[in-house]
């Protein structure tokens, strides 16, 4: 898989031995249906669930596209989001005072991460940017149009995706099903088992009740990174005050 999409790429893949030559951004159907050339499959391509994203509407978002390339898999989706305007906030002040190497580099990335989430426009901005930034020509005419379609997608994208992932209402859990739940977490993130982002997000309203709101934000930031060394330590020192404070 790669993100060399030209005819001359695929013959020097072909060329040097390869099965096959996928190029990004991954559509599931074409990936599935070459995978099911060379391997024998029992069962088939995942099936697409809308039904948690069906009144999630993004102005500049092709939402069907973007559940595609996920496989119908929302939750994914939701998590792709998020990480995406948190980490593309800044893009356009970070393109301005980068060198034109720099600004290729930010732009591909941000063209792809984009054009995963159905992000098209600016996708095709960043896509403008990365291939002026490559011939050493200026590019400052294309950050206007990146400001203006990205920065009002990341602000839909923290009010309206985060609310709704933090607006699911469930009960406290008293503090020694709070503690188990943490120390479970601790296990999980130590043995670096990806699953202890399902069982900590439920945690939130618990540990908020009880004055962890901002140790339990840094634990998931560091989750949601795949840094779960560091998220052991913070659960560590979460653990220890639950069980002598509580």
């Amino acid at each position: 898989m790669t993100a060399h999409a030209m005819a001359e790429a695929k013959a020097r893949t072909l060329e040097a031995g390869m099965d096959e030559h996928v190029t990004k951004p991954i559509a599931p159907a074409t990936l599935y249906a070459t995978l099911a050339r060379f391997l024998e499959f029992t069962q088939g391509m995942p099936v697409l669930n809308r039904d948690a994203e069906e009144d999630l509407v993004l102005d500049g978002v092709e939402l069907d596209q973007g559940l595609f390339r996920v496989g119908g898999n929302s939750k994914l989706y939701r998590k792709l989001l998020r990480e995406f305007a948190r980490d593309n906030k800044d893009v356009v002040g970070r393109l301005r005072s980068a060198s034109p190497r720099q600004a290729q580099s930010i732009a591909h990335t941000l063209k792809g991460v984009s054009a995963n989430l159905g992000a098209t426009s600016v996708s095709d901005i960043a896509g403008s940017i990365e291939r002026a930034a490559r011939a050493g020509e200026p590019f400052e005419q294309y950050l206007e149009d990146l400001e203006q379609n990205l920065t009002p997608l990341c602000e839909q994208i923290e009010s309206r995706v985060q609310a709704e992932v933090e607006g699911s209402s469930l009960p406290l859990l008293s503090d020694e099903e709070l503690r188990n739940s943490v120390e479970r977490c601790l296990k999980l993130a130590c043995e670096g088992d990806i699953q202890v982002e399902d069982e900590l997000r439920p945690l939130r309203e618990s540990l908020k009740s009880k004055g962890f709101s901002q140790q339990f934000n840094e634990a998931m930031k560091r989750v949601e990174e795949f840094d779960l060394d560091e998220a052991a330590k913070l659960l560590e020192k979460i653990a220890g005050e639950l069980k002598d404070n509580l």
